[in-house]
């Protein structure tokens, strides 16, 4: 948990895992280090490059993660990026980090508690007393709308669970609900945190009006295999373009899907999103690839400038400029990491 220190009035301090202490000034006041982006403006999308697929899992883990973890490296040799949030970890405990990490996947940051926009709750929730700052106002309310310091304690919560699992000094962010704003990234920016992280983490598939996973088990009442159909369809209207493809490491609680990872039927089965690009080609003969976020050009790109940015920081700080972000790293040889499976 991040902890804060309150001084003068527009300041607090946060003791952070990456260093040991940050003093920030509000927003508004904040003047320092604004020519240092980390966070984007805008949405980063369109990150694979040409035939390139990246799988991205939301809102884990699940009781079923390790499972998932596994059988996309060992049975199908793809190492994915899961965007984990607070209070699974918390609940089910970091074994399914650590099986994550193992087979090779990257972890990135959804935030702790996944606070995504609920109007009615929050009308209850006012009606009833409940402080904004309240976890459970906190937790119906967009990341962009969130107090600033919640802002910052959803994603250093998380990553104080995550931080020793994660390979390279990689560090993705995406938001609940892919909810963001120039103002937020401003916000943020000087922030000495924030300046390890790349983010925020769009994706290119589904779009326009598609699908999403969790959609196809719920209101849509699609079968897994209509809807890896529909995230085909979104992946060859692109073309040669590569795509990050938005998934769910969820288990419905209710419906003819209940307890089931419906999501790894869906991507994992016979007839399944996998299988459909595997046999398809991409454009003439060349086939799709399968590639970790950290694997793309453009990803490699942004983990430079963060790089520029944190030694600079380190240098104002007057810290030896150590940080070295790597990129790609810690995916084993598939025969070794599954030789026992």
């Amino acid at each position: 948990m991040a902890h804060t220190l309150r001084l003068t009035p527009g300041w607090f301090c946060i003791f952070i895992g990456l260093v040991n202490v940050a003093c920030i000034k509000q927003p508004a006041e904040e003047t320092e280090n604004t020519d240092l982006q980390s966070l984007a403006s805008d949405r980063l999308a369109s990150l694979p490059g040409e035939c390139q697929i990246a799988l991205t899992f939301d809102d884990g883990p699940s009781r079923l993660t390790s499972e998932l973890a596994r059988k996309l490296r060992c049975e199908h040799d793809i190492s994915a990026t899961f965007f984990v949030t607070g209070e699974p970890i918390k609940r089910l405990g970091e074994g399914h980090l650590d099986e994550m990490r193992r087979y090779g996947h990257l972890i990135a940051n959804h935030t702790f508690s996944h606070p995504i926009a609920n109007a009615a709750k929050q009308q209850e929730l006012s009606a009833a007393g409940v402080s904004k700052r309240d976890p459970r106002f906190v937790k119906v309310t967009s990341f962009t709308e969130l107090d600033f310091q919640d802002k910052v304690s959803q994603v250093q919560d998380v990553h104080n669970l995550i931080k020793d699992k994660i390979f390279g000094n990689v560090f993705l962010f995406r938001s609940p609900a892919n909810n963001w704003n120039s103002a937020t990234a401003a916000q943020l920016n000087p922030i000495t945190f924030f300046k390890y992280y790349v983010g925020n983490v769009s994706w290119d598939v589904p779009q326009g009006g598609g699908l999403v996973d969790f959609q196809c088990w719920g209101p849509a009442d699609k079968t897994p295999k209509q809807c890896a159909e529909s995230y085909w369809q979104a992946i060859r209207a692109r073309n040669k373009q590569g795509s990050t493809v938005l998934l769910h490491d969820l288990i419905p609680t209710a419906g003819k899907y209940a307890n089931q990872h419906y999501t790894m039927e869906m991507v994992l089965g016979k007839e399944g999103l996998i299988q459909k690009i595997k046999g398809n080609r991409c454009v003439g003969s060349k086939a799709y690839s399968f590639v970790r976020l950290d694997q793309t050009k453009k990803v490699q790109d942004l983990l430079k400038q963060v790089q520029v940015n944190v030694r600079a920081e380190q240098r104002r700080l007057g810290k030896a400029e150590t940080f070295s972000a790597t990129p790609g790293f810690g995916i084993p040889a598939k025969d070794k990491v599954c030789a026992r499976n």
